[in-house]
């Protein structure tokens, strides 16, 4: 059997980033000042990634049974990527975790450019990851949310950067 570890690390990727989103929209915790506006196009993009995600990566029933080496992958990968995360992230210390998950898939999809021609990821590297990136920095007026986002963008480029030379 011929396992294409990339499209396996990107589906975990995936799956990972689903399940961040379904940990945090939609909540109401505002640590930081930020305009309604803000707050509704953030809330827009990641639902809308959080559709594309389901629509390309199986049922959580299949990953949760493992009954194929293909989800028991996925699966070890989803794991290093909860691990580091975890890990890069100090308990009870503020995070955002918009940025953080936008840019883990920039990071995978446009700077490293996995499956940039694949028909099923194709949606994510064509994302508008810029707007979201002015939103955030360009456009927020809290400094010390800024500093927060920067920290953010530099947690997931680490976690991704390792996690592309990761074989498990």
């Amino acid at each position: 059997m011929i396992v294409n570890i990339s499209k396996i690390k990107t589906e975990a990727l995936l799956l990972f980033a689903k399940e961040l989103i379904k940990s945090y929209i939609y909540k109401d915790e505002k640590i930081f000042f930020v305009d309604e506006t803000t707050i509704k196009f953030i809330e827009e993009r990641t639902y809308e990634i959080y559709k594309n995600i389901v629509k390309t990566i199986h049922k959580d029933e299949v990953y949760i049974n493992g009954s194929n080496i293909h989800a028991r992958l996925v699966m070890k990968y989803f794991d290093f990527l909860n691990k580091q995360v975890t890990k890069e992230l100090k308990m009870g210390e503020p995070f955002n975790p918009s940025v953080l998950l936008f840019s883990m898939l920039a990071t995978w999809f446009l700077e490293l450019g996995h499956e940039s021609k694949s028909k099923e990821y194709i949606y994510f590297s064509l994302f508008t990851y810029g707007e979201i990136y002015d939103l955030m920095f360009v456009n927020a007026n809290d400094l010390v949310y800024k500093a927060m986002n920067i920290k953010m963008v530099d947690i997931a480029e680490r976690i991704i950067y390792k996690y592309d030379g990761v074989r498990l």
